[in-house]
């Protein structure tokens, strides 16, 4: 077995970011990104994801926390705008 990744900076401030979007935005993004044809697939179905965990309170696991930055990321590029 793997030793456990240590924690860093940037990974904690990345967790706190994408911990602090709720779930009618994570739905919202991947609504917008299937109506226009934004972002693949996969993409979509882990931000619909990062929504349901937001909606049940619960933790993304580490590699949702880096998929789910980039496509924030990527989503505000392309002129994704959160629901008010």
């Amino acid at each position: 077995m793997y030793p456990p990744k240590k924690s860093t900076p940037e990974s904690d401030a990345a967790r706190a970011a994408v911990a602090q979007i709720s779930a009618a935005h994570w739905f919202s993004l991947a609504k917008w990104a299937k109506e226009r044809g934004f972002l693949e697939g996969w993409e979509r179905a882990i931000a619909f994801g990062l929504g349901k965990l937001a909606a049940q309170a619960k933790a993304p696991s580490d590699k949702q926390v880096v998929q789910g930055t980039r496509i924030l990321t990527r989503a505000r590029e392309l002129g994704f705008a959160p629901p008010e």
